[in-house]
């Protein structure tokens, strides 16, 4: 938007020479300020005009504070029987916090981190459309969306997949704490009483993981810590998913 190189204005039912107009421009930025005087008895009326933000730029705030931005283009669908995640990424000078509208129903949102995530069931298969992330540092507001999650139908002889969490321990049985923490070992099977499967994953910091390409069937999960020296923990409950 060009800026305007002069400025006369009218009021209604006055007469141009019943006032004098001044126009300043202030330097460094895109404030514009009228002064009229000898409106009525010496009436002063004072208008600031701001043109910031004339750009179509999809965050709107402060011109003087940090731009807020948005990075991430969220999945459009997931299958049944599938996680389903989208993290955003913001950058900003304040802290950021996040709102959404439309969330799906078998979803969850974390308005701290902005992440959409969640399992539909065989019950959720349809759109789920308009949804629309919001984000805000107290200052700008920035927005990604609105956008469409497809759930599709589960063929009866497609793979499906159990996302499994947990929480990192900090302490020994003995009640001192936890310094060498190695890994878990993840353990499933269709018996409850024999896991047969393993897997190892020696990251300290996870608490997360999905196991993919089960068969259609009933699965049981548990988990285990162990440490530098070898040595493991009792396993966790016993959880299971339906395929």
């Amino acid at each position: 938007m060009s800026s305007p190189s002069a400025f006369t204005d009218i009021l209604p039912g006055t007469n141009a020479d019943n006032y004098i107009g001044r126009l300043e421009k202030k330097l460094g930025d895109s404030m514009y300020k009228i002064c009229e005087t000898r409106l009525h008895m010496a009436t002063f009326l004072c208008v600031a005009l701001t043109l910031a933000g004339c750009s179509g730029s999809t965050s709107s705030g402060s011109s003087t504070s940090a731009p807020l931005t948005l990075q991430g283009t969220p999945p459009t669908s997931v299958t049944a029987g599938n996680a389903y995640s989208f993290q955003l990424t913001a950058t900003a000078g304040n802290a950021v916090s996040f709102f959404i509208r439309h969330k799906p129903a078998w979803a969850r949102f974390d308005t701290a981190t902005g992440a959409l995530s969640g399992t539909p069931t065989e019950t959720s298969v349809g759109a789920t459309a308009n949804i629309t992330i919001f984000a805000s540092d107290g200052t700008n507001t920035a927005s990604v969306g609105p956008f469409a999650i497809v759930v599709n139908a589960r063929s009866a002889n497609s793979p499906g997949s159990a996302t499994l969490s947990w929480l990192v321990p900090t302490e020994n049985t003995n009640g001192t704490p936890l310094t060498d923490l190695a890994g878990y070992h993840i353990r499933y099977g269709t018996n409850p009483a024999d896991l047969t499967q393993v897997i190892e994953l020696p990251d300290t910091h996870a608490t997360m993981y999905e196991i993919g390409g089960l068969s259609p069937g009933t699965y049981y999960f548990a988990i285990t810590a162990y440490t530098a020296m070898g040595t493991e923990s009792a396993e966790s409950d016993v959880g299971y998913k339906v395929i």
